[in-house]
């Protein structure tokens, strides 16, 4: 069973959308919320970046933990690691324009 304060505030909210189209209910995010919601949050750490196993290890076996570090390398020093090449690199980059981070 409602409570009356329930049953009261529907009808109250629905006469403030007519007098007031502007109106937003308390639980509909802003339009500034709703557009950052659409862009992916910059990941923490290596982990979050969704890579696949293989590059991943590459880059942890070499030391490398922090996308500071990652961003900070150039092309030809992370094909230097051993077992990194053009396909992880590729996969590299790709992960790293989806947050615009490069």
């Amino acid at each position: 069973m409602e409570s009356i304060k329930t049953l009261v505030w529907r009808p109250l909210e629905f006469l403030r959308s007519l007098i007031s189209p502007v109106h937003q209910a308390l639980d509909e995010p802003t339009a500034s919320e709703a557009l950052n919601a659409e862009e992916p949050a910059i990941p923490a750490s290596l982990g979050d970046l969704n890579l696949s196993p293989r590059v991943f290890n590459c880059l942890w076996k070499a030391d490398i933990r922090t996308l500071e570090t990652v961003t900070s390398m150039s092309d030809e020093n992370l094909l230097d690691i051993p077992g990194f090449g053009i396909k992880a690199l590729t996969e590299l980059k790709g992960c790293l324009s989806i947050y615009d981070v490069r």
